[in-house]
C-alpha cells in the first residue's frame, strides 16, 4: 500500500509540475506580444453592436474597435478570432488567443478560471418578448419556454429566476437564440439590452419589447491567470481611455449614448 501511495503521490506531483509548466509557457507580458508582432483577441461576432461583422464579413463593433486600439498602442497587428459564449474561456486558457474582449461579465465562477481587468463597458440583461405577452414579474414566466445563450450571464440569471414549471432552452450563440424567438420556438428570451434593441429595430413586424431588467452588469476583458504585467498594462490602458474620452467616443459611436459610470477593482 505504501508503494502504491508513493507512486500515486509521484504522479500527482508530475501532473502539478506539468500544469505549472503549461501555465508558464502560455503566460505573456506586453513586451512578449510586442515581440511577437501580433495581438490575438477573442470576440463574439453575433452580438451587435458590441460584436458583429462588416460588409466584408470582418469582425466589427464596439469590442472590435477597442481591440484594434489595444493593438495600435502595442504597435502590433491585430487578429480577431470569432468565438461563441461557451468557447470564450477554453480559447483563452488553451492559448489560442491572448485576451478576451467579448462583452464578458465578471462572476466569481469565471474569476476562478481567468483574470479580469477593470470594466470597460456595462450591459443590461433583459427579457425580450412580444408585446402581446404579459410578463411583468418572474411569476409570469410559469409554463413558458425561455430562451438563453449557453455560457452567458443571462443564462445564470434566468436559471435562478425561472419558476419550476418554465422550460429553459439553451442555444450556443445569440444569433440562434433570437432567431428562435422570432420563429416563436420560445416565448421569451434572455438577451443583452443593446442587442435586444438591434433585434427590435431589424424586426419591427415581430412587435417585440423588453419586459424585465434582469441585471445591469459591467463587462471586462479577460486574460490567463498569472499574467500580472499584462493585467497592469490593460488596466492602465482602460484608465487612460476613460480619462482621454476614447471609451466615451466608442460608446457614442456604437450605442449612441455616453459611456456609463464604471467601477474599478
Amino acid at each position: 500500500m505504501n508503494r502504491f501511495h508513493r507512486s500515486g503521490m509521484a504522479i500527482v506531483a508530475v501532473c502539478t509540475l506539468l500544469s505549472f509548466a503549461i501555465s508558464a509557457a502560455l503566460a505573456q507580458t506586453p513586451d512578449d506580444i510586442a515581440k511577437k508582432g501580433k495581438l490575438v483577441v477573442g470576440m463574439l461576432v453575433d452580438a451587435p453592436p458590441f460584436g458583429t461583422t462588416d460588409k466584408n464579413l470582418e469582425p466589427d463593433g464596439f469590442d472590435a474597435d477597442l481591440a484594434k486600439r489595444l493593438a495600435k498602442f502595442l504597435g502590433v497587428a491585430i487578429e480577431i478570432v470569432p468565438l461563441t459564449p461557451p468557447t470564450r474561456i477554453p480559447a483563452l486558457t488553451s492559448g489560442r488567443i491572448d485576451i478576451l474582449v467579448a462583452s464578458f461579465a465578471v462572476t466569481p465562477e469565471r474569476a476562478r478560471q481567468v483574470w479580469f481587468t477593470n470594466p470597460y463597458n456595462a450591459l443590461d440583461m433583459v427579457l425580450l418578448a412580444p408585446k402581446s405577452r404579459p410578463i411583468r414579474s418572474a411569476s409570469d414566466l410559469a409554463g413558458l419556454k425561455i430562451g438563453t445563450t449557453r455560457g452567458s450571464l443571462h443564462e445564470a440569471l434566468i436559471t435562478k429566476l425561472a419558476p419550476q414549471t418554465s422550460q429553459i432552452i439553451r442555444f450556443d450563440d445569440d444569433a440562434t437564440a433570437y432567431q428562435a424567438l422570432l420563429a416563436k420556438q420560445v416565448d421569451t428570451l434572455g438577451i443583452a439590452g443593446a442587442l435586444a434593441a438591434e433585434v427590435m429595430k431589424a424586426n419591427p413586424a415581430a412587435d417585440l419589447e423588453t419586459k424585465i431588467l434582469l441585471q445591469r452588469t459591467p463587462v471586462s476583458m479577460a486574460i490567463r491567470r498569472g499574467e500580472t504585467e499584462l493585467l497592469r498594462w490593460l488596466n492602465s490602458t482602460i484608465f487612460a481611455m476613460k480619462n482621454n474620452g476614447e471609451l466615451d467616443e466608442l460608446h457614442r459611436k456604437w450605442l449612441d449614448s455616453p459611456s456609463p459610470d464604471l467601477p474599478s477593482f
